[in-house]
């Protein structure tokens, strides 16, 4: 029986914003994955980080706004630099700056005494070291609480935004074994730096966040993944706290309604419990000013192509070397049915993504009907002849991107989803999402020595009402 799928779909991006316009904007984007400290590293960072970019650019950030420090980058001395430099510097009240950090949070014990629970909270850098003070074993070049929430005072913004994709809370554990496999991963890992004769951690839910205590000002507000007695986790598909963000944006733009940080709170909270075994649900934190809690977002409306997602997958097409893609027709009224024909060059993997025309991208090949997607040298049709699915061309109307990606890896866009899965792992959708999981693993191949068995192109069609 034909399936009715929503047919994707180049203009330009319009811009709309629901709040104040800022006369410049920072961002600085910090995720470690990996640690210099042995057996510490974590899974999915590099994916945060592309999450965490996209869901920027949503709400107006152009890339050259956006400086991102990653492993190796992402010392301590050069995060400092960067505040001091980057999100400081020439920085006016109406601004807007905000630091974003993906990677293991940790407790050290409190050396000047001002935390009741004698702990101040950090954030592990790369090149984070273990040392012996006072004959008790604590942290060197970490950012601690206190030293940061004097970093965030110096900014001259009134409009700074802090999201902490961490938690300061853990035990030994260094990994669990999911019961809710609904992002199509199995295992995940504690975002928490565990090490001998550290602090004790929280039991009981307490009323402060990372910097809480420390900031008594009124120019920021903090999202943190995670309740000081909680745990926030990392997959190898990305980080939960960072993939409900980027879908509560996502949706909003899509959707054209406001956005606020009370509203992302709450958003990301219902994606963490929808998705997290049962025991492990955690629950963000939201603190700072009460007015820029409320704020409104400045989000970017998209209804004529080249959204974010549409340039990156449209930059990837041109990676490879050249593989003719054609369609039955250029332009279609809603209805109509749509015919892809893709001319491989050798047998390979193929997959074929469309990004519609406000942004919303769907994995067209392979799908529940075709999962198989290993494919012969010569020409690949799309539904198949006799095939037991059709792709109809439906809303939203305009322009949609369509690109064919064959490599000689065993790429499987559809089975990297993250969403339309059940708890159980198996995806319910007959056509996925594509992932940011997913877009890497094309990236991978894209930009690698394997390039060379590598072939992609795009093609333009239109939909009419």
């Amino acid at each position: 029986m034909p399936i009715r799928s929503r047919a994707f779909l180049i203009g330009i991006i319009l811009f709309t914003c629901y709040s104040v316009t800022h006369a410049e904007q920072r961002a600085l984007l910090v995720g470690i994955g990996e640690y210099q400290i042995p057996n510490k590293d974590l899974p999915g960072i590099g994916i945060d980080l592309i999450l965490a970019q996209e869901s920027l650019e949503l709400i107006g950030f152009k890339k050259e706004q956006i400086k991102i420090l990653s492993n190796e980058k992402a010392t301590y001395a050069n995060i400092k630099k960067h505040f001091e430099e980057w999100l400081s510097s020439d920085i006016n009240p109406d601004d807007r700056v905000v630091f974003y950090f993906s990677g293991h949070g940790t407790r050290i014990y409190d050396l000047n005494g001002d935390e009741p629970d004698r702990a101040d909270e950090v954030l592990m850098t790369h090149d984070a070291k273990l040392v012996r003070v006072n004959n008790r074993t604590t942290l060197k070049d970490v950012v601690v609480d206190d030293e940061f929430a004097e970093w965030i005072k110096k900014i001259p913004s009134n409009n700074v935004y802090l999201f902490i994709d961490a938690c300061n809370s853990g035990t030994a554990t260094r990994g669990t074994l999911l019961s809710n496999k609904s992002l199509g991963v199995d295992e995940a890992k504690f975002k928490f730096f565990y090490y001998d004769g550290m602090p004790s951690t929280p039991t009981e839910p307490s009323e402060t966040s990372f910097l809480a205590r420390e900031l008594i000002i009124s120019n920021y507000v903090s999202l943190s993944a995670t309740q000081d007695h909680e745990k926030a986790l990392s997959t190898n598909v990305g980080s939960y706290f960072t993939l409900g963000m980027n879908e509560s944006i996502r949706n909003a733009v899509n959707d054209s309604v406001p956005l606020s940080m009370l509203d992302l709170q709450t958003n990301v909270q219902a994606f963490i419990k929808e998705r997290v075994s049962k025991h492990l649900v955690y629950h963000p934190n939201l603190s700072g000013s009460d007015s820029l809690r409320k704020e409104q977002f400045g989000l970017i409306k998209i209804n004529n192509g080249y959204g974010p997602a549409w340039k990156k997958i449209d930059n990837l097409s041109t990676s490879g070397k050249f593989t003719e893609i054609k369609s039955n027709k250029t332009k279609y009224k809603k209805g109509e049915e749509i015919y892809i024909e893709i001319n491989s060059p050798f047998d390979g993997y193929l997959n074929v993504v469309a990004i519609d025309s406000i942004d919303q991208s769907l994995v067209l090949y392979p799908n529940n009907y075709q999962v198989n997607n290993k494919v012969s040298k010569g020409k690949t049709k799309i539904p198949a002849d006799h095939g037991s699915f059709s792709l109809i061309a439906d809303d939203p109307t305009g322009p949609t991107l369509i690109a064919a990606f064959i490599s000689q890896q065993p790429i499987n866009l559809y089975k990297l989803t993250t969403s339309g899965r059940n708890k159980d792992g198996v995806i319910e959708d007959a056509f996925s999402s594509l992932s940011a999981y997913g877009t890497r693993a094309i990236a991978k191949v894209a930009y690698s020595k394997q390039r060379e068995r590598f072939y992609s192109s795009s093609i333009i069609i239109h939909i009419n009402k």
